[in-house]
């Protein structure tokens, strides 16, 4: 090293390795995580997950109108203002669209009639593993709410944070845990007895009497009965001793507990059978629900986005109507209509969508009492602020190049080194292969004095075949005094252990 620096030879210009998610090209749906058709006003609802909105268009993929902005928030308002963050499942009522705003933990009402967003349930901050209470709806703190689905006057939800299914009866005050004990497992019994494992669909029969679900991290298909207080296995594993359950996934056609699955991500009724999306496993399958028996639906097994052969990308959602099975393709960033009958799948058409492109807004300012305090920091007067952070991967894991390492930054009350329309927006970093996250914040470049909130987050994966997947978070509070006089000119931050 030292005789090539000698020679002029040795290129010292760092190596930066971008995420793969990065280079991904604007796309009119971004991860679309979930669809829900409704037959009766032939309609589809599009969770546009990436995209923070919810797309509705004709059965055949005409526009038909948009429901929010674009921009990662939690604001009510008009369809043109409101703000989601990763939404997914939706469940329509009358002219009501309940939305399961997932990474908000919150549930919100779109009123089709009102052209409004409204909070319907959920503090905005994250509940706690396994929770126990019904409560008041807007004083409960709700965990990654996944799907919903109405019978009746009840909604019944899917959370997948406490692996639980909870209930609210449309018109009153309250929500709360309708089956599970929060446990995460695959266990079978009573609504309080029953163990789920991250439950991501769910779907109800035409008289309401049963409830399907897919269990995504136990790998199962699962059914409720309400009237009997009974929760079953259709398919998959369970009851495996030390949660063992969880780690019987794979790929097998078979009847009820021979049959394996990989995270399967959604669920639809489809004439006698449910159709599934066994997204890791990038197929379709169906099931039938009395016996169990399962087999491949449609798809390859391998990633791709070829009509014929049909593949998928981790296929999401699914929803029925008019004999068409249509599909949240979600990693190829497309909806696809299926003819029941024969199988013909095309891609569905939604002319004239493109892309958000929200107008900024000053960021709220999210709680801190979780950041870490860093000390302040003096740094010369620059028009870019850098931060270089270390991302801490434990053994035996490793960073999730497939997704991207995101920040984001906002301010204690008022400053003037940072411009309004920059707090709050979520970018990506780009990172190195010493896992040091690198990204710049833009200045006014005038001396000056703020507190920042740093937020920040990436996903780390086992180093096995077929290994679980994890995400870290963190915030940071950092006072930071720009002057004349010099001082560093950089951030250095560590992610605590995960």
């Amino acid at each position: 090293v030292e005789y090539h620096r000698w020679k002029g030879t040795l290129d010292e210009t760092p190596i930066v390795f971008e995420s793969e998610a990065s280079k991904i090209k604007p796309t009119p749906l971004r991860f679309p995580g979930k669809v829900m058709a409704d037959a009766a006003g032939k309609r589809l609802f599009i969770t546009d997950s990436n995209h923070n909105r919810i797309v509705v268009t004709s059965l055949e993929g005409e526009l038909q109108q948009v429901i929010g902005s674009g921009r990662n928030g939690r604001a009510d308002g008009s369809f043109e203002d409101a703000e989601f963050n990763r939404p997914q499942g939706t469940a329509l009522v009358g002219s009501k669209l309940y939305v399961s705003d997932t990474e908000n933990h919150l549930l919100r009402v779109a009123d089709l009639e009102t052209r409004m967003v409204s909070t319907l349930a959920g503090t905005g901050e994250q509940g706690p593993p396994g929770g126990k209470a019904t409560g008041p709806l807007l004083e409960t703190p709700l965990n990654s709410p996944w799907s919903i689905a109405p019978v009746g006057e009840t909604l019944y939800i899917a959370m997948a944070g406490p692996h639980q299914i909870w209930s609210h009866k449309i018109g009153s005050s309250a929500i709360g845990v309708f089956a599970g004990s929060g446990r995460e497992d695959v266990m079978n019994g009573s609504l309080t007895a029953s163990a789920f494992a991250q439950p991501s669909e769910i779907v109800a029969d035409s008289a309401g009497r049963s409830l399907y679900l897919v269990d995504s991290e136990g790998s199962a298909i699962r059914e409720i009965v309400p009237a009997r207080n009974k929760v079953t296995t259709i398919a998959g594993t369970s009851e495996l001793p030390r949660g063992q359950s969880l780690f019987a996934f794979g790929d097998v056609d078979g009847v009820a507990e021979k049959a394996r699955f990989q995270h399967p991500l959604g669920i639809a009724i489809a004439g006698e059978n449910l159709l599934v999306a066994d997204s890791y496993n990038h197929k379709l399958r169906a099931v039938d629900p009395k016996s169990g028996k399962t087999t491949t639906w449609a798809g390859t097994g391998d990633p791709g986005d070829s009509l014929e052969p049909l593949s998928f990308n981790e296929p999401g959602g699914l929803s029925v109507a008019e004999g068409r099975l249509f599909v949240a393709d979600t990693n190829n960033h497309r909806v696809l209509s299926i003819d029941l009958a024969s199988q013909k799948a095309t891609v569905l058409p939604i002319a004239g969508l493109t892309p958000p492109n929200p107008a900024k807004r000053s960021a709220d300012v999210p709680q801190s009492a979780d950041a870490i305090t860093v000390d302040a920091q003096k740094i010369a007067v620059t028009d870019k602020l850098k931060f270089a952070v270390t991302l801490t991967i434990p053994q035996g894991y490793k960073l999730n190049d497939l997704a991207p390492v995101t920040w984001e930054v906002f301010a204690e009350g008022e400053q003037s080194l940072v411009a309004t329309d920059v707090l709050g927006a979520r970018d990506e970093a780009t990172t190195n292969d010493q896992n040091v996250a690198q990204f710049e914040l833009p200045l006014s470049g005038q001396p000056g004095e703020a507190t920042f909130i740093v937020r920040m987050s990436y996903g780390y994966c086992g180093t096995e075949e077929r290994a679980l997947c994890r995400l870290a978070s963190a915030a940071w509070k950092i006072p930071v005094v720009l002057n004349t006089d010099g001082g560093v000119g950089e951030i250095a931050l560590t992610f605590p252990q995960p």
